[in-house]
């Protein structure tokens, strides 16, 4: 992983003042390598899987020390809700569609297990746009503003929410899983909760663009960006999700 340099007296992050509010900021040493061109081969993605599983294996002993975020089912889908549901209040259908979505997620994921190994630390924003890889193979991984503890198949599923988003075909992302799972064994209740976390991820990510849009391009907030969402829930949540 890329790791932050310290400040001349001994500081790994700043204060700066950013128009959404105060924000920490550090500076990273350069990750050798290039981001893929044409997105992740199966070599490359199945190399970041493994990479994965390696940081989570890692983190299972690792104690925070000081005040820490956790990728709850309250913060990733309560808390993006309030940001989402206000700008589909002129849509009751659209509104009340969106809500029992939620309920339902919740439902579902409310009795997966919170110790480890489930229970670990997370990348939070796994993909190729996230990544170096050198010509040797070797994968250097950045960018864990999204960091947390979290159920650590959340963060493959943020993995798959970004892949179907942006086209990256099945069999790169069947190669991230098998990355993984060669370095540590994927539960089959974990695979179950796979689609149900990625939708997660879809209402994390959602209010996350919406949060950012409020602040730098609120024009971009417009019927068609939250019909598209809304789509892309239906999409997530059919039978054949994995084939889009």
């Amino acid at each position: 992983m890329a790791y932050p340099l310290r400040t001349q007296d001994g500081r790994l992050a700043i204060e700066i003042q950013a128009p959404e509010g105060i924000r920490a900021a550090a500076l990273f040493v350069y990750a050798p390598g290039e981001i893929p061109l044409g997105d992740l081969s199966t070599a490359q993605s199945w190399r970041l899987g493994t990479a994965l599983a390696q940081v989570h294996r890692v983190s299972h002993e690792f104690q925070a020390t000081v005040q820490r975020d956790d990728l709850t089912l309250e913060y990733l889908l309560d808390q993006s809700l309030e940001t989402i549901a206000p700008f589909l209040q002129r849509n009751p259908e659209d509104c009340d569609y969106v809500y029992g979505v939620v309920d339902d997620l919740r439902s579902s994921l409310i009795h997966l297990p919170t110790d480890r190994p489930y229970w670990t630390i997370c990348w939070g924003d796994p993909h190729s746009g996230n990544a170096h890889f050198t010509d040797e193979g070797l994968v250097t991984m950045f960018d864990f503003d999204q960091c947390g503890y979290g159920w650590r198949a959340f963060d493959l599923a943020k993995f798959l929410n970004v892949s179907l988003r942006t086209g990256i075909s099945l069999k790169v992302r069947e190669a991230f899983l098998g990355g993984y799972q060669s370095i540590d064994s994927i539960e089959p209740f974990e695979i179950d909760a796979l689609q149900a976390l990625t939708l997660t991820a879809h209402f994390w990510s959602w209010a996350i663009a919406v949060n950012a849009a409020r602040v730098h391009n609120y024009s971009r907030l417009d019927d068609t960006y939250f019909t598209r969402r809304i789509a892309q829930i239906k999409r997530l949540r059919s039978k054949d999700w994995q084939l889009f």
